[in-house]
């Protein structure tokens, strides 16, 4: 130990790695992780029904993919309400009574769902459960971010495993008692029993309130830039996910020929891979340090992939693509959520909040489009062009320099020089696509013979090192996390 009573350099640098480590592994799980693990589950499996459930009643009341569709985004709009007012709700009510008044009412809804005699009264009904069962997940969110800390993002991915996990429960259930010849409605009375038996056991389960996300006006000075880039690509990955999980069932009917017990049976392998993906993701993130920016891209080209196998006439292809797809979009949600959270951590409640307006959102515009475009073309031609867009779309969101070129090009339209700036950057999009086009040996031999000719020139080495060093942080610090 030095006279000033710090570590000395190295032995600093081994401090903070073997407390990197010891974090990794002192991650519990207490009565509230596991509580809140289980209203996700609980979550899943209604959202997990909705898709089946609306396409059973088109079979039942004949209405169309439009209709089908209007089921999803009335889930959504109550999603949207739900983070627009959560923040003002969790004031009057804290997260624990948020959290119990949102479950009661997700249980209730997906049973008066099960009730419904019309169109108009389903219509409502899922209305009314988006808007309180995501009430109960804007305090989970917040919760197990703020009582894991640092640990948020293993949390938030093992809490979004519980909800593929509900909806595998969900198809499961389906599928068992259409195949032994009940009603599909059976099937939502077990939200209900569920919720009942987490009151018995969780009930007096006190749930701490973060005061910093419990101001009354929205101060957006408070959120980081890089948040609503990061708030974007939220957005486009929900629309991703969910069109593909909310129209694999039509779509296995009507594209393919699957009968309606059978196609159930198929997205539950869809849902099967999701969970898979996510134990993978997280496994890979908390053991092997994989980069998750890498994850982020492998995810969305593994879903394009997908997507585009699922497109084929071929049964085996299209269930393989399928499978890919649900590989693919498992960690597209958690991991962005998890970046997000982290990003606004000192506002947990609103910064949940805004992640679930924006959930809603996307439920609210993706899934109907896809229905549209399917009355007006066909269910294949509609999913395969909206979920491309998506991915490609959310590629280019995702990167932090996208949003730096944009704010440039839009000073400069400011300032009146808009032709020069936009040259410039085409200028420079083509440099970074050529520096990507080139070889790695090639790029290493050139920055190795560099660094020696730059150090046989002792009046340049401190602006080579600068440079060395900004070079190696704007490397690091790219992908979602970025200050883009």
């Amino acid at each position: 130990m030095s006279d000033d009573g710090l570590l000395p350099t190295g032995s600093a640098q081994i401090a903070r790695q073997c407390g990197k480590v010891l974090a990794k592994a002192s991650f519990g799980r207490d009565r509230l992780t596991w509580l809140s693990y289980l209203v996700l589950v609980c979550f899943g499996y209604v959202q997990g029904s909705m898709g089946p459930a609306a396409s059973f009643l088109r079979a039942e009341w004949r209405f169309d993919y439009t209709t089908v569709s209007l089921h999803m985004s009335a889930f959504a709009g109550g999603m949207v309400i739900a983070g627009v007012l959560g923040r003002r709700v969790l004031r009057v009510v804290r997260r624990r009574g948020l959290l119990w008044i949102g479950g009661a009412g997700l249980a209730a809804g997906a049973a008066s769902l099960a009730l419904s005699q019309y169109p108009l009264q389903s219509v409502l009904v899922t209305l009314l459960t988006g808007m309180l069962g995501c009430g109960a997940v804007v305090a989970v969110q917040a919760a197990l971010s703020d009582h894991h800390g640092s640990q948020r993002g293993t949390a938030l991915t093992e809490a979004n495993l519980g909800g593929s996990v509900g909806s595998i429960i969900a198809m499961s259930c389906l599928a068992i008692v259409t195949a032994l010849g009940m009603s599909w409605r059976v099937a939502l009375v077990v939200p209900l029993l569920t919720i009942g038996v987490l009151g018995l056991a969780y009930g007096r389960e006190p749930i701490a309130a973060h005061s910093g996300g419990l101001t009354c006006g929205i101060d957006r000075t408070i959120v980081p830039r890089r948040f609503w880039a990061l708030w974007t690509t939220l957005l486009l990955a929900v629309g991703i996910e969910w069109s593909i999980t909310f129209w694999a069932v039509p779509y296995l009917k009507d594209a393919l020929g699957f009968s309606k017990a059978t196609a159930t049976i198929a997205t539950g392998g869809l849902f099967t891979a999701i969970v898979l993906g996510r134990v993978l993701g997280s496994q890979w993130i908390r053991l092997r340090r994989w980069d998750v920016d890498r994850l982020l891209r492998i995810a969305l080209l593994m879903t394009l992939a997908g997507t585009l196998l699922l497109s084929r006439t071929s049964v085996p292809l299209a269930l393989l693509g399928l499978i890919i797809a649900g590989l693919g979009i498992a960690n597209l949600y958690p991991l962005t959520l998890a970046l997000a959270m982290d990003a606004g951590s000192r506002h947990g409640d609103s910064t949940s909040a805004r992640c679930t307006a924006a959930v809603g959102l996307a439920l609210i515009v993706f899934p109907f489009t896809v229905g549209r475009l399917a009355d007006a073309m066909d269910i294949r031609t509609a999913l395969m062009r909206i979920v491309s867009i998506l991915v490609v779309t959310a590629m280019v969101t995702r990167e932090p320099r996208v949003w730096a070129r944009l704010r440039r090009v839009d000073k400069a339209s400011e300032d009146g020089h808009l032709g020069e700036q936009f040259r410039e950057e085409l200028r420079g999009c083509g440099s970074s696509l050529r520096r990507c086009l080139r070889p790695a040996s090639i790029r290493r031999t050139r920055l190795l013979g560099g660094a020696e000719q730059s150090a046989s020139r002792p009046g340049d080495t401190g602006r080579v090192d600068a440079g060395g060093t900004e070079e190696l942080v704007g490397a690091a610090g790219a992908g979602p996390a970025g200050n883009g």
